[in-house]
């Protein structure tokens, strides 16, 4: 019995010391009807926090109203790859990186498309202190043609380095041969739509 309750206060311990923090990101992705090749955008939100060995969930969700598709500039187009860099101040490797999760946020803010494979990188940065740890999200063209995207997810689960702080965290969105389109959502073009037809009918009426 008492190795029982032992072995029950180790996994305890164990659930305390790994949290999971959460943080959501808004992110634009442009104006409507834009095209855009890649994102490439750096932000501060991660910063100061320590790589304790948590998981880390950042939700970046584009601007209300807005989403976005992939159109395909030749007929097989590679992967899509959503990737986080983190940038943190180590001298040297924090230890083997764990695999992120996560995947394509549809409208309601779950997970839509999960990716076919992950990976990851830990870089040194030259004639610096700071180190590049790459997060990648990969996804087959199949799974993401013609979907709405409406954010990224991304489960980080953090290295165990003690006083090793994030700096820097930089989000990379891209698919060979292919460009992403800014879409409104699906009740954003609704509205649009009631609203066009009602000024419709209101000025026809008016010449009449």
């Amino acid at each position: 019995m008492p190795q029982c309750s032992a072995f029950s206060i180790a996994l305890l311990i164990i659930a305390i010391a790994s949290p999971s923090q959460a943080i959501t990101i808004a992110f634009d992705p442009g104006p409507l009807g834009s095209t855009v090749s890649s994102y490439n955008s750096s932000f501060t939100d991660l910063n100061g926090i320590e790589l304790d060995g948590s998981t880390l969930d950042v939700d970046i969700r584009f601007s209300e109203g807005k989403a976005v598709e992939l159109v395909p500039l030749i007929p097989e187009p590679g992967n899509l790859t959503a990737q986080l860099v983190l940038r943190v101040v180590s001298t040297s490797p924090t230890g083997p990186l764990s695999d992120p999760g996560g995947g394509v946020v549809d409208e309601f803010g779950a997970v839509s498309v999960v990716p076919s494979s992950v990976d990851t990188s830990d870089n040194a940065v030259p004639s610096s202190s700071g180190r590049l740890q790459v997060y990648n999200l990969r996804f087959s063209p199949v799974s993401v043609g013609g979907v709405p995207m409406y954010g990224i997810d991304f489960d980080i689960p953090l290295a165990i380095a003690p006083g090793v702080l994030i700096t820097e965290t930089t989000l990379n969105f891209f698919q060979a041969s292919s460009e992403f389109v800014v879409v409104p959502e699906p009740g954003t073009a609704l509205q649009l739509t009631f609203g066009l037809a009602i000024l419709a009918a209101t000025y026809s009426r008016r010449r009449q």
